[in-house]
């Protein structure tokens, strides 16, 4: 839980808050009142506790004042930000925890030591010259920021400490100091891990945090007495397959953004860094980032230009992301156009060619089916497709432990029923970059798993969510109102958040499961496929198997060479959308053929594997 979000967890138990913290002060109205910070009886100091202002306090006699609850108990406990910020979360109950996630792979961390120049900045050589007197930066901001110099070959390194201790690296950018052929020179570490660059100066107290495009701007920022960190590539942004660069740096300094409450964004004042800053934001989440507006093209040459004063000004300045239902017509015309002239917005197709149904973002599908029908097992080989397009998933197995769901995905996206040594690595790691699990088999609690979902769209970019299945989210078959209430939620969640939900619903029982289903059959309240955007059926052809299974029991070849002939023109499944609010509105239906080895679905009968792990990503 970040700041932004334990704040408003205080100011929701307001009193409670203000009884533990200043407990010799009493409410009256709809105020606390107490003598001051200090905790003595009196009235000179208020606390609002309902309503839009609940958390503002005033000091009347002191001139102390705060807009919420966290600013307070760090007054009143006299303890840095951080440590307040700690101690809140104890007293909520809640933890800055990663949930149920877990990823395939460990986070990445450098392969190897690296290495740093020695010499610091010499302010009477060319380096300090170029620093101090071309980009205008204070000496104190320069040896605090620890820039380095190679001299050999006329190049500033940043190094990119990993905490405030600076006890290990994550990667170290070297510049070049002259321009070759009109071109900066910059260049990276070996094996290096993407982080923000400067976090070794941000010190405990500190609850603002701005984010800047580049090094030099950042400290720039801290010469204007502005905590500061930099991007590690300058302006990046959201691709139209979803993937964003952005995400290597937010994941792996997660943790570290969590502890702000505001953070400030200053990208430079061109189109790229106005869509990186919309990226980043869309990450971070608008209710707790400001956007930085400078009179000049970015902080650095704010800075020189007018001085640390306008660059303090700007900072201060900083306007916060108009709310979410409110938007003008020119929010929407991007998205328009999309839909009108551009494939961007039709979705994501299908891995069997020439269906009129795309997986679009904003959306969710209920897929349903009988018990064995194969929904897990289609549903896993269509994630491993759209990861093969540059997609992140992370699925809920609440039925299926996790090492059994890798076992499938494994040899989906291998093509073989039983990979080689050298397979099974290349695919984990495929697997690694591209899949996360809600790690719980059984009955759960659907806020954790949509929590759980948004902790993962925020940290890891992940775009696609799976819940395998609804009747393990914690209801029983007739508690339609709580059916409902998810359902809700859910739909909420994907127009929130830009992702796409897949929800594995089971079928009612028929007279035979020969009989072919519809969106009717969902079991549970009808509000399931009536909120749901598209309902997914699959179908098992079990007559085709007992036909194949007889005739090999008969064990001739003349039964033998039938078998083979069926098991190639009849299908083993059919896949059908039977609701499509969006698009066309097609609702077709494609008959598959199924690879009992490697667990793929194919479009015919010859069934050819895909080795995806081979593939480049879109």
């Amino acid at each position: 839980m970040n700041a932004e979000e334990v704040k408003v967890q205080l100011a929701g138990n307001a009193e409670s808050v203000c009884m533990m913290l200043l407990p010799n002060g009493k409410r009256r109205a709809n105020e606390w009142h107490i003598g001051g910070v200090s905790g003595e009886a009196g009235s000179s100091m208020r606390v609002h506790l309902e309503g839009s202002k609940a958390g503002l306090w005033a000091d009347f006699n002191s001139g102390e004042k705060g807009s919420n609850l966290l600013e307070l108990w760090r007054c009143v406990k006299n303890c840095s930000f951080k440590d307040a910020l700690d101690e809140a979360r104890s007293y909520l109950g809640v933890s800055n925890d990663n949930h149920h996630i877990k990823p395939v792979a460990p986070p990445k961390k450098p392969s190897e030591e690296i290495s740093i120049p020695n010499t610091m900045v010499d302010f009477e050589g060319r380096c300090g010259a170029y620093l101090h007197e071309e980009r205008g930066l204070h000496k104190e901001s320069i040896r605090e920021y620890d820039i380095r110099y190679k001299a050999d070959r006329n190049e500033l390194a940043f190094v990119y400490w990993s905490s405030r201790s600076k006890d290990s690296i994550d990667m170290v950018k070297y510049m070049g100091i002259e321009r070759e052929g009109g071109k900066k020179k910059i260049y990276t570490s070996k094996n290096s891990v993407k982080t923000l660059y400067g976090k070794h100066t941000i010190g405990d107290d500190v609850s603002t945090l701005t984010i800047t495009e580049g090094e030099l701007d950042a400290i720039s920022f801290h010469a204007a007495g502005v905590a500061a960190v930099s991007v590690p590539f300058g302006a990046k942004w959201e691709s139209d397959s979803g993937t964003d660069p952005n995400m290597e740096w937010i994941q792996n300094d997660y943790e570290f953004l969590e502890r702000f409450q505001t953070i400030a964004i200053s990208m430079d004042m061109d189109d790229a860094g106005r869509r990186a800053s919309a990226s980043i934001v869309k990450r971070l989440g608008a209710s707790r980032c400001r956007i930085v507006e400078l009179p000049e093209k970015d902080a650095n040459e704010t800075f020189i230009k007018h001085g640390e004063v306008a660059l303090r000004e700007a900072f201060e300045n900083a306007v916060y992301i108009d709310p979410d239902n409110l938007h003008g017509v020119d929010k929407y015309k991007a998205d328009v156009h999309d839909l009108l002239y551009s494939d961007i917005a039709q979705g994501m197709p299908l891995p069997w060619a020439n269906i009129p149904f795309h997986i679009r973002m904003n959306e969710l599908t209920v897929v349903t089916g009988f018990n064995g029908s194969g929904k897990t097992m289609l549903l896993n080989y269509l994630c491993v497709w759209f990861a093969s397009l540059g997609q992140r998933i992370c699925i809920a197995s609440l039925e299926v432990p996790v090492k059994m769901s890798l076992s499938y995905l494994i040899r989906q996206s291998a093509g073989r029923e039983t990979p080689t040594s050298e397979e099974f690595n290349e695919g984990m790691n495929w697997l690694g970059d591209k899949f996360w699990f809600y790690d719980h088999v059984g009955k759960c609690s659907p806020d954790d798993v949509l929590e759980t979902f948004a902790y993962a769209y925020k940290r890891y970019g992940v775009t696609l969510f799976v819940i395998d299945s609804f009747m393990k989210l914690g209801f029983g078959v007739d508690e339609y109102n709580k059916h409902k209430e998810f359902m809700d939620k859910a739909t909420q969640f994907v127009n929130q958040y830009d992702v796409h939900i897949f929800l594995v619903a089971h079928a009612r029982k028929k007279e035979s499961e020969r009989e072919e289903i519809s969106k009717m059959d969902v079991k549970g309240v009808s509000e399931i496929t009536d909120e749901a955007h598209n309902v997914m059926t699959v179908w098992r052809n079990k007559s085709k198997e007992q036909e194949i299974y007889e005739l090999t029991q008969a064990n001739d070849p003349d039964s033998v060479a039938l078998a083979e002939d069926i098991q190639l023109s009849k299908f083993d499944a059919k896949f059908a959308v039977v609701k499509q609010r969006n698009g066309d509105g097609d609702e077709p239906m494609i008959k598959l053929w199924y690879g009992k080895g490697n667990r793929q679905f194919y479009a015919d009968g010859t069934k050819i594997p895909v080795t995806y792990t081979k593939q480049n990503d879109n």
